[in-house]
């Protein structure tokens, strides 16, 4: 089994255990230092996500790959899947299209996901604006997305990494 084929497995693990909110489950897949970015720009920790499956406030019947893609690194993999959703959370209907990018880690010998960023699709359009501004050296709010558009983004994530961090913490 190929790494790529491994990933893209805990992927529809994680899928699975989503859709039947399954906490022991997503407990397994998700390291205890989670950062996860939700759509409303919320950071969570893994408790908080665990949680909202635990209470049935975040319940899914449908999550339906549309577009998925992995990047391999050294001893982690970087993964953009758009999804659409359907579901409730709280009394709100959830009927939306997603973009989740996640970052897997090896960690003691699993893979967990690390850090994770939600973001509507309907941000994609922002995309090729995004690339002229990031090129301008503004805040790097949407590096996500860049992996989602054409070969040359992953390309100009990879030189433009440092930067954004430099841009977002005011380090240099």
């Amino acid at each position: 089994m190929t790494e790529k084929t491994l990933v893209i497995e805990h992927e529809e693990m994680l899928r699975q255990a989503m859709l039947t909110s399954n906490v022991k489950a997503l407990d397994e897949l998700i390291d205890h230092d989670l950062i996860f970015v939700n759509h409303f720009g919320q950071v969570l920790k893994k408790e908080a996500d665990l949680e909202a499956h635990r209470s049935g406030v975040v319940n899914f019947t449908a999550i339906t790959v549309t577009e998925q893609r992995v990047k391999l690194l050294d001893l982690s993999a970087i993964t953009v899947t758009r999804v659409s959703l359907e579901g409730n959370a709280g009394a709100d209907s959830i009927e939306e299209e997603m973009c989740y990018t996640r970052v897997w880690q090896y960690i003691d010998g699993k893979l967990k996901i690390i850090s994770a960023i939600a973001d509507p699709l309907n941000n994609l359009e922002k995309v090729s604006k995004f690339e002229t501004d990031i090129n301008k050296r503004t805040p790097c709010k949407r590096v996500s997305l860049l992996l989602l558009a054409e070969g040359r983004a992953a390309n100009l994530l990879q030189r433009k990494w440092n930067e954004c961090f430099w841009i977002e913490t005011g380090n240099r």
